[in-house]
């Protein structure tokens, strides 16, 4: 939801309420610029406190809230990216699961933004090697686009989970003569 208490009870605002707060103040600075923000969350209950702590909305500041799947949400926005040629977009995409839905994000792949990909390859560096049900099988197949059997040969092996990433994420783009970037990078909550 955006907000936590700390040890001694304080509240601490985290990724949601601070970039919102940051991108609000930097707007005053440009009225003829506009920013939208939508956070996300399955959680009804997370997005009604995520609400009290956000900033208000403005003429060319708009926050909107969701409680939805994040990839039918992705979808929804995807099918009015082509009227917006000229919009800049960052999408953080967190999946609750350790999955990424390709498809959800192709769009967002192949138009001119930035997306940031939370994944954690420390679960299939974990989990592949364990995974019997069906359920856990098709996450993996999913996000790596290959056979568990594939997936088996990498072992424990991170960076072989990180390059098949980015092999993903360089085919889904698709052919254009735009330049782009791929990196990967662990980072950790403090």
């Amino acid at each position: 939801s955006g907000v936590y208490q700390d040890s001694q009870g304080n509240e601490v605002f985290v990724t949601p309420i601070r970039v919102a707060k940051y991108l609000s103040d930097i707007m005053k600075n440009f009225p003829d610029k506009q920013a939208w923000l939508c956070f996300n969350d399955l959680s009804a209950e997370k997005i009604e406190i995520l609400k009290c702590y956000l900033p208000p909305n403005t003429d060319n500041f708009i926050i909107s809230t969701r409680n939805c799947d994040g990839n039918e949400l992705l979808r929804g926005i995807a099918a009015n990216l082509p009227k917006y040629q000229k919009m800049n977009y960052l999408l953080i995409y967190d999946p609750y699961t350790a999955s990424v839905d390709w498809e959800a994000l192709m769009p967002y792949l192949r138009h001119w933004g930035e997306v940031i990909i939370n994944h954690m390859v420390s679960d299939a560096v974990r989990g592949v090697s364990q995974a019997k049900s069906h359920t856990a099988i098709a996450k993996y197949e999913q996000t790596y686009l290959a056979t568990i059997e594939e997936l088996a040969t990498f072992g424990s092996d991170r960076e072989a989970y990180e390059k098949r990433i980015q092999e993903i994420m360089t085919v889904l783009r698709g052919a254009s003569g735009k330049r782009y970037f791929i990196a990967s990078f662990p980072f950790f909550n403090k």
